[in-house]
């Protein structure tokens, strides 16, 4: 398994996919709260600070154009209770990498890569 189609090749790739993660993990961060009782509340509250602070990070690190549903998702999901453990903006680094890095160039014939 080739993990660069995952991952990134290049470094900026890489550190998108570490903020992803921390994003991920600090919306997530919010289910915690329902380990205190009555506090819990409190902290799915967060959700409505965190959900447009995660959409614009969609928007703003991979600026493409299937970004935008990407970000309305996102969004959505952080704002709903109970769903805040879907890694949203790492499934959608995946996404962007495979479609980046997915496809192998296209292996020429025989006798094709001495014509010019």
């Amino acid at each position: 398994m080739d993990l660069e189609r995952y991952i990134g090749r290049t470094w900026f790739d890489k550190a998108r996919l570490a903020t992803s993660l921390l994003m991920d993990l600090f919306g997530m961060s919010s289910l915690l709260g329902f380990l205190l009782g009555p506090l819990g509340v409190a902290t799915e509250s967060t959700d409505a600070i965190f959900a447009p602070i995660q959409a614009a990070y969609l928007l703003l690190a991979y600026q493409r154009l299937d970004a935008a549903p990407a970000a309305v998702l996102g969004g959505i999901e952080e704002i709903l209770p109970g769903t805040d453990f879907v890694p949203t903006c790492t499934m959608y680094h995946v996404y962007a990498m495979r479609k980046k890095y997915g496809q192998e160039p296209a292996a020429l014939p025989p006798g094709e890569a001495t014509r010019k």
